[in-house]
Parts: structure tokens; sequence; C-alpha cells
């Protein structure tokens, strides 16, 4: 049996959960004896006691380059234990401590989130990951129920509350039975559009790996398949909440974790490796609310400001500019339905100014009109 499969059936073990989480030492010789002559378990057992660890909070996150510094000063610790403790005359290491080397290692190995956070390219660890956080609501008492989409075209799944997902191929979702009274929190791995109902008292998370993306009410596309070294949320309406986080139980304040808020036409990319979050527009940009008055965005002698302020209602985009420079500028042309960025384009052209996109924001440059 892989690795992999190793580690999901130790999270799937009551015995061993409570090893971990409540530090059951009458267990010790237990675990000890499972793992003794198999390095393969040995790696195992630790790599699930790390992910349990990680999602109670109990451990800190480390660069790469202190991760190698402790692999390093472990390994030299415990050869020179092993040195010192093994007889002249055997010549290979006893099998204890051969385990308690190797458990060493892996040990500080695991203490940086290279396994957890894709600082590798391994996709195991996003699927034992999701594994990991589906059990824990489990073992709160909640029955979860997993859609998984094997087919070819997306696939239509009815929530709990009244919202609903279109999930793609080669995705599964998992959710309770009945949401919870505080919180609707869903599990995703792969890739999902949601649409979800309004409730201020009850907010909307789904929970992909590492990333988590809370909502009261909108549409939005979440991209978070094992394989990738990228995450993706894409806004459609309303207003979405992103931030990186591997532990599902309590909610993050504003103080605990750095978060990005998006607004329609808006995107966030989380890259596994560096651990960071960006903020930018969509490729496209699609019309959220239709201008009331100037239906097919035609202008003759219009003042730039209002044109300014008809594509940020229309697009739900953000548009800085100097007012007092460009306050004698107008706009005479018919912008039909063009994209977002075209019409930008001619814009600009009549004014002879320059636009460019900044943390999901338009920042447009130009001289004074005559």
């Amino acid at each position: 049996m892989d690795k992999a499969h190793l580690v999901e059936e130790l999270l799937d073990n009551p015995r061993f959960v409570e090893w971990v989480t409540k530090k059951n030492h009458h267990d010790d010789a237990y675990w000890e004896a499972w793992t003794r002559h198999d390095p393969a378990r040995t790696e195992a057992l630790e790599r699930a006691r790390y992910l349990l660890l990680t999602l109670q909070g109990e451990l800190p996150i480390l660069t790469d380059q202190q991760v190698k510094q402790r692999v390093q000063a472990a390994l030299r610790r415990a050869q020179a234990q092993e040195t010192n403790l093994r007889p002249i005359s055997t010549p290979t290491p006893s099998p204890f401590y051969r385990s308690r080397w190797l458990a060493a290692a892996s040990v500080v190995v695991l203490l940086g989130l290279g396994w957890l956070i894709y600082r590798t390219t391994n996709a195991s660890d996003a699927q034992v990951l999701y594994q990991a956080q589906t059990q824990e609501v489990v073992q709160k008492g909640l029955q979860l129920v997993e859609v998984v989409n094997e087919g070819t075209s997306p696939k239509s799944v009815a929530l709990p509350d009244g919202s609903s997902a279109l999930l793609s191929p080669r995705s599964r979702l998992s959710f309770p039975h009945e949401f919870e009274p505080n919180q609707r929190q869903v599990f995703l791995e792969g890739e999902a559009f949601f649409e979800v109902t309004k409730n201020a008292d009850r907010p909307f998370r789904v929970q992909a790996s590492e990333l988590t993306t809370e909502v009261l009410g909108t549409s939005f596309t979440v991209r978070a398949y094992a394989k990738d070294a990228d995450f993706k949320v894409v806004v459609k309406t309303g207003k979405v909440f992103v931030f990186s986080q591997s532990k599902t139980t309590e909610v993050p304040t504003s103080r605990e974790v750095e978060g990005l808020l998006l607004t329609p036409n808006q995107q966030a990319l989380f890259d596994r490796r560096q651990i960071r979050l960006s903020r930018s527009l969509v490729e496209e940009p699609e019309v959220v609310v239709p201008p009331t008055v100037n239906q097919t965005f035609t202008y003759r002698g219009t003042p730039v400001k209002e044109v300014f302020e008809a594509l940020e209602k229309a697009y739900g985009v953000e548009i800085i500019y100097d007012e007092e420079v460009l306050a004698a500028c107008t706009i005479t042309a018919e912008l039909g339905e063009e994209p977002l960025f075209k019409k930008l384009d001619w814009i600009c052209t009549i004014l002879e100014a320059t636009y460019q996109l900044r943390d999901g924001k338009i920042i447009v440059v130009g001289k004074p009109c005559n």
C-alpha cells in the first residue's frame, strides 16, 4: 500500500486520531510497534500526525530554508545518538534506533508546510488534506454527503440551504446533510461554480485544500485541482472574502489571517508554493449591472467623469484617475457591446491617455484637455 493510502487510513482511524489530538500516551507502544521495521509506515504516520496537528493550529509555518536547516541538524543529532548508543560490535543499526532516526527526520521535514501547502508538485497532499478536513467535520457528529463528477460535463448539485453548485469534471464536493446553525461549509477538490442563497447570519464557506472562500450570498467560481500549482477564485456577482487557511473548525478573525475582498469581475490567484494571494481583474470583464440610462454606451460630448462612472457601475470595477487633470475632457463615441478593455482602449486613444491594471483596479493616466 502506498503512503497516500496509509495516511488516509490513519486519518480514518479513531484510535490514531485520539492518540494524536488527545495526546494519549498509553498508545505510544502500539504505534511504535506499528511503524517498527517499516519506513513507509513511519513516514505515513508522521505525515498524518502533522496534518492533524496543523488543523488544530499547533504547528508553526517554516520557510524552506528553515526546514532544510532543521532536517540537517536532526539527522546529525540522530546519527550521533545512534553511534553513541550502538554497540561497537554491531555493524548495522538496530531496528529501534533506525526507526527513531527516520522518525526524527520525518518530523522535522513535516514541520514546514512543504508537505501541506504544495511547495512540491505532489498532488496527493491536497487529496490527503481534503480527507483530513472532511474527517474533522465527521468527528463533530455531522453526516457528510459527497458528490463526485466522473463524467465529461458539469454536474448540478443542490445544497441543503437552497444554494447550488455546478461541479466540473474530475471534481468532488462534500457538504453536511444539514448545515450548522452558524455557518454553511462545503469542501471542494477540483472546480465548481456556486450560486449562494443570501443569509447574513450563516456565512457560506468553500474550503478548497488550504484556500477558503467566504460569502454571504453571491455567485463565484473556485478552481482548486490537486495537481494545480495555483488556485483561483473568480467572482461573478456580490462580494467574497478569500484567505489561506488549513484549519477548518474555527472562523478566523481579521487579525489572524490576511485575505482579499473580491468584487465582481475580480479574481484571486493563490500561489501554493509561495503561499501568496494576489488580486486582478478577469481577462474579459462582463456587465454585471446594466446602466439604467445609457444602455448602448453611446456618448456625445459626455464628460469623462460620467463615462467612467457608467463603466464602473456596469462592470463593478474601480477606475482611478486625476479628476482635476481630466476635468475638461469629453467623450464622443459609440462603444456598444465591445469588451471593457476595448472600450478603455478607445477612450484612452481619444484622451491620449494610458491605463494600467493594478490589484484589481484600473488606473488611467492622461494630460489635460484643451
